[in-house]
């Protein structure tokens, strides 16, 4: 099984009602939400193959958009599918995400800081 959970790793629904981009009908996911969630809570850990984030784009316009609605989220869902979820941890995360964001800035990626 690929795991991919409209109201945990879909790209394109939107952060908070304030996104200027993208939908809300999963509810909203902020980059917490996108984090704290494993596939194993879905499906048994035996079937899992590996997880999906998909950015629908009926609602993206252009690269601007892309990149707001995929970073830094796409950054946790590289962390789930590559870390157990016992060795996981929000605000060790959080901390390491601030690191990437200078990063992000000087490759030109519009991503939220929501």
């Amino acid at each position: 099984m690929i795991i991919s959970i409209a109201s945990k790793a879909y790209l394109d629904m939107k952060y908070n009602e304030n996104t200027p981009y993208g939908l809300d009908w999963a509810g909203y996911i902020p980059v917490e939400t996108s984090y704290n969630w494993d596939p194993t809570d879905y499906a048994p850990k035996e079937l899992i193959l590996g997880i999906e984030a998909p950015l629908w784009t009926e609602a993206i316009e252009d690269v601007k958009a892309m990149d707001y609605m995929i970073y830094p989220r796409l950054l946790s869902y590289a962390e789930i599918g590559w870390t157990p979820k016992e060795d996981r941890n929000w605000n060790e995360f959080k901390a390491r995400l601030e690191k990437q964001k200078e990063r992000m800035t000087n490759q030109g990626i519009n991503y939220s800081n929501e």
